[in-house]
């Protein structure tokens, strides 16, 4: 996809000389909609389940300042944060999240535990819908 941009560019340059100004129109418009082509295909991203546990030293530093660091530590790493729960039982917190890819979502999660000391087993998630279309 990227090749065939850099040939409408190429393209585009041997036209600017000529005096054909729809057809540069034309061009500009190609590359315009691949442009917004590749960008969707960019944003596509996947979903994964973060569960937290606890240290001693991660319950001492419970506030919504550190709440706020670790939106910001997905938001850098390239993700986005759908929801967070705290939780009872196994693990004591959970985030709902959106990145990229998993070396992204593996780069946030070591950077959370290491400012909050929070571990965390981190799980790619896809809706059941979509399971359901795998499997069927």
């Amino acid at each position: 996809m990227i090749y065939y941009c850099f040939i409408i560019l190429e393209k585009l340059n041997r036209l600017r000389n000529a005096e054909n100004k729809l057809r540069r129109a034309f061009v500009w418009g190609r590359i315009k909609i691949l442009y917004e082509k590749l960008n969707k295909e960019a944003v596509e991203m996947a979903k994964f389940l973060m569960l937290g546990k606890y240290s001693v030293d991660g319950v001492k530093g419970i506030a919504a300042e550190r709440t706020q660091k670790v939106v910001e530590i997905i938001q850098k790493s390239g993700g986005k944060v759908n929801e967070m729960y705290a939780l009872l039982g196994r693990y004591d917190i959970s985030f709902v999240v959106d990145f990229p890819g998993n070396a992204d979502v593996m780069k946030a999660s070591i950077a959370i535990t290491k400012l909050t000391g929070i571990g965390f087993t981190t799980c790619p998630a896809i809706p059941v819908e979509e399971f359901d279309k795998i499997l069927g």
